[in-house]
């Protein structure tokens, strides 16, 4: 009986190398990103959906960039330490993340380091988030704490919070009735969640997720099949049903883009707005075109800059004004050159 067990083991053992050695095979070929997802660094969060695992140092990685990132105590990326400093709050998604870049490199490191001593800028961008999600997050961490906030709608946001999006931990909204309602929390979710069992995973899966190469290919294959899925599922819409929805979205948005606005006038709150430029606004992409005149119509105002012919002028002057302009050639993320682009663009907006 302890024989078989011990034969079984020893089966089970090296099918697992064959499997890691494999999976190695596959990212040393380029076939699969060496790095972890962003994904690794997501903690669901019910007041803002997502949050990231504080105190963590992350090599992420994607077919075309590779980045070494650190969030601090709070889950945010802190570029100094200057308490008498005029505090900056960047705000947004993915976008003003900017994940894609290493410590040093990405907007905020750049733009920390052309403002000097005399300011501390802290990043609470976070990917998959929406706009409740950035308004929660100005009003509980930002609000009177910071000098200046720079807030980066984008175009995915205007969809984050929408319960088509159909995921447990994302704050979601719908129109019923003709009014704005909350979607009801998924409780079975969150109490499974907060599990001593999920919380134990959670601790100490994590360095399997961030050592394992056979985790990083199936994570790769994971999501490649889920974007799949998501793309298919939008081309299943009727048209009147993407209509309807894309209304919705518009809807929920404008409502929330007013409640934000509402509060950052009655906080006194110095603000600018800058909306995000990924290279389908520089290749005419028709429904990428609406969604960006969208969200300057929703936040013009004497706060707002757009940045759009800056950065054309900005490329042509450099001679790159070809794709991926801003973005990297698999990610329309910010690339060396977006990052480079906003931080001067914020730094002449801040000193003028």
């Amino acid at each position: 009986m302890i024989k078989n067990t011990l034969v079984f083991f020893k089966i089970v053992l090296i099918n697992l190398i064959l499997v890691e050695l494999f999976s190695l095979m596959l990212i040393y070929f380029s076939f699969v990103p060496g790095g972890v997802s962003l994904m690794v660094s997501a903690v669901a969060n019910k007041e803002y959906s997502v949050i990231h695992f504080p105190n963590r140092n992350y090599n992420f990685s994607s077919e075309c960039w590779e980045s070494k990132v650190f969030y601090n105590k709070e889950g945010n990326r802190k570029y100094a330490n200057n308490p008498k400093g005029l505090k900056i709050a960047l705000l947004g998604d993915s976008m003003t993340e900017n994940a894609q870049l290493s410590d040093g490199f990405d907007l905020g490191s750049l733009l920390q380091k052309k403002l000097g001593d005399n300011y501390e800028v802290t990043n609470f961008g976070v990917f998959s988030t929406g706009i409740y999600d950035h308004l929660q997050k100005y009003k509980k961490k930002i609000s009177k704490k910071y000098d200046l906030l720079i807030y980066f709608p984008d175009a995915t946001d205007i969809s984050d919070n929408h319960i088509s999006r159909n995921r447990p931990n994302q704050n979601m909204f719908e129109i019923k009735d003709g009014k704005i309602k909350k979607v009801k929390s998924n409780d079975k979710f969150w109490s499974e969640y907060f599990s001593n069992y999920s919380k134990f995973k959670r601790k100490y899966f994590f360095y399997i997720k961030k050592y394992s190469s056979t985790y990083k290919v199936y994570w790769t294959f994971k999501e490649r099949l889920r974007y799949s899925k998501q793309s298919k599922d939008l081309e299943n819409l009727s048209q009147q049903d993407q209509i309807k929805q894309l209304d919705d979205h518009l809807l929920i948005y404008e409502y929330f883009s007013n409640k934000f606005i509402k509060e950052l006038k009655k906080d006194n709150q110095k603000f600018f707005i800058v909306p995000t430029l990924k290279s389908t606004q520089f290749l005419n992409d028709e429904f990428n075109n609406f969604r960006y005149k969208f969200l300057k119509e929703v936040w013009n105002g004497e706060s707002f800059y757009d940045p759009y012919f800056e950065a054309v002028k900005y490329m042509k002057n450099k001679d790159i004004f070809k794709f991926p302009y801003l973005s990297w050639t698999c990610d329309t993320h910010y690339s060396h050159v977006g990052a480079d682009f906003f931080s001067s663009f914020l730094f002449d907006k801040i000193q003028n």
